[in-house]
């Protein structure tokens, strides 16, 4: 995409109480033990870590999926507050993923999880409807910061505040 922006970009604060540029979910204060996450990705050891993270932080994994069509499913079904989505997988990439979770609930929190960081992949997956992306690998307590921060109102500008070193 030659017109998207430079990433990474800086993050916007809203004030709680304030909704997303385009969103009617408004931004509440948060208690990590409330933060339902979906896993996804194709790699049952990275699903495993992102786990280990997330409960670490003392957030509950709601559900993981090996695909993006499974992901679909689990988050019609789960609801989470989160998700954090791969986006080389096999059946349904991570896009197509992001676009049909986008459709079925607009304010979807969808943060990209990939060892593909280039801005045209990051790109497409900010178009796509994803509000944040951590590039493999990351640093563990980047993880939930980040899951942190998408729902609690630092919303990045296009996407990147979490991604790169």
């Amino acid at each position: 995409m030659s017109d998207s922006p430079d990433f990474p970009m800086k993050a916007q604060k809203l004030k709680l109480g304030e909704a997303e540029p385009g969103s009617s979910r408004p931004i509440i204060p948060v208690d990590d033990s409330d933060i339902t996450v979906l896993v996804v990705d194709d790699n049952a050891f990275m699903r495993t870590s992102l786990r280990e993270m997330l409960e670490g932080a003392g957030m509950v994994v709601a559900g993981e999926a090996a695909d993006g069509a499974e992901a679909v499913r689990l988050f019609t079904d789960l609801r989470p507050d989160a998700v954090i989505m791969d986006l080389v997988m096999p059946e349904l990439d991570g896009i197509g993923a992001i676009r049909q979770i986008i459709e079925i609930d607009a304010d979807a929190r969808i943060v990209v999880c990939s060892g593909m960081g280039s801005n045209e992949s990051v790109s497409e997956a900010i178009a796509a409807g994803a509000v944040d992306f951590l590039v493999k690998p990351f640093q563990v307590d980047r993880v939930a910061d980040t899951v942190r921060s998408v729902l609690s109102g630092v919303v990045p500008l296009q996407g990147g505040s979490a991604g790169f070193d």
